[in-house]
């Protein structure tokens, strides 16, 4: 079980179902080995490359049936939660990551309300509720200081600096993401590169080059500031030159690989968690009740 969680948890897709096919051949009758085998499954069927919402909901249903351990139950309702928004289905989204934070609370251990909370935090930025993915990320932030949450690079310090931005709170967005540049290890610094690459992206496309502009020059800012080490004020100032040269319409996929010169591994990773692994957010912001008139 442990090696299957590594291997997801490094998009190893095709080695981890290898593993928990290993795992459920092994444990045929209902359990809670068997349970975490088919949530890993779950998140391979809505995280890796063939998503297939449906199998992931199916999955998920079978878990919470047969597990009666609430920490087990909050995974197996929020990835439905997750699957829902990767379907499109907004309200049904809201209704299992709310269920997800239910079952946390009850489970005894901060880290799996943090996980929780994190989620429904996720569909908020999807659907752009903007004031309330900030209320989220700040209950997050004060959560991260608790014993057995905190971490040296907690997912809301990458996710404050796109709401900022979002909020056209641009200072605010640049000193947020110095901080998740500063805190970020060497290994990871590809992923983060792409994450302003996607930020940019977001900016022109919902508010125009202006917007995506405004948060480049306070990023300018922020190195002239020495607000960073200087090795990583050398790369952040180096990047914002090449994003510079970005034209009207661009993919920041290829970009990001062709002119920034992150992995193509990398790139993928960064962009599937960007999209919250929703297709297209583009489309999914169309939809009634989303989008930046939310």
């Amino acid at each position: 079980m442990l090696s299957a969680r590594n291997l997801r948890m490094t998009c190893r897709w095709v080695e981890t179902s290898r593993v928990l096919d290993e795992l459920t051949t092994a444990y045929p009758d209902p359990g809670e080995i068997r349970a975490e085998a088919l949530m890993l499954k779950a998140e391979v069927a809505l995280c890796g490359p063939a998503q297939d919402t449906t199998r992931c909901i199916q999955l998920c249903d079978a878990v919470a049936a047969m597990s009666t351990n609430s920490e087990v139950q909050s995974r197996a309702f929020g990835h439905r939660g997750l699957a829902h928004l990767a379907a499109y289905e907004i309200a049904e989204a809201e209704h299992w990551l709310t269920r997800a934070i239910d079952a946390a609370r009850t489970a005894g251990h901060p880290y799996v309300e943090y996980e929780a909370l994190h989620w429904l935090s996720k569909k908020t930025m999807a659907c752009l509720e903007l004031g309330r993915s900030w209320g989220l990320l700040e209950q997050l932030a004060r959560m991260s200081q608790t014993s057995g949450v905190a971490s040296e690079n907690p997912p809301h310090l990458r996710d404050s600096s796109r709401v900022l931005g979002l909020q056209h709170r641009y200072p605010e967005a640049a000193e947020g993401f110095a901080r998740y540049l500063d805190v970020s290890l060497p290994a990871a610094l590809g992923r983060v590169t792409a994450t302003l690459a996607f930020q940019l992206w977001e900016l022109d496309e919902l508010y125009g080059p202006a917007a995506s502009n405004r948060l480049v020059a306070e990023l300018r800012g922020v190195c002239r500031e020495e607000i960073l080490a200087p090795d990583r004020c050398a790369l952040l100032a180096d990047h914002l030159i090449i994003l510079g040269r970005r034209s009207p319409g661009w993919d920041p996929v290829l970009f990001t690989v062709a002119e920034l010169g992150v992995s193509q591994a990398d790139t993928q990773a960064a962009d599937a968690i960007f999209r919250f692994d929703v297709p297209s957010l583009t489309w999914l912001r169309s939809l009634p009740g989303t989008g930046v008139g939310a």
